[in-house]
């Protein structure tokens, strides 16, 4: 049985949502597939008319599939958050976020930077 977690309502004590953030690259990709991807599923579901609720729904609806199928959710999770947090390292030099892993991710220095530090 899957552990219950003690929550508010849905809806209530939410923070505000932080300014849109400009992504490139193939990150900006990847939030339009999701975004595609979203579309498709409150088209089909019913919109609750807000952004981070109906990704949540997704999400939540997920898990269930996932259940169904007999899939870890924790496994999922842990592996989403892991490729996130790879997607979206930033150099510690420029501050650019890595693309597709380039560079030294243990440096947490890009191509760029790497390349600029063995001239």
């Amino acid at each position: 049985m899957p552990k219950i977690l003690n929550r508010k309502v849905r809806g209530r004590n939410r923070k505000k949502p932080k300014p849109k953030k400009l992504l490139v690259g193939i990150n900006a990709e990847r939030a339009e597939w999701a975004k595609i991807g979203l579309d498709a599923f409150t088209r089909t579901s019913g919109s609750s008319g807000d952004l981070q609720t109906d990704i949540g729904d997704l999400i939540c609806d997920l898990f269930h599939l996932a259940y169904r199928e007999g899939l870890s959710i924790e496994a999922i999770t842990d592996n989403a958050q892991w490729h996130y947090q790879c997607e979206t390292i930033r150099c510690k030099k420029c501050k650019g976020i890595f693309e597709e892993f380039e560079g030294d991710v243990d440096k947490k220095l890009c191509a760029g930077c790497l390349e600029a530090m063995e001239k």
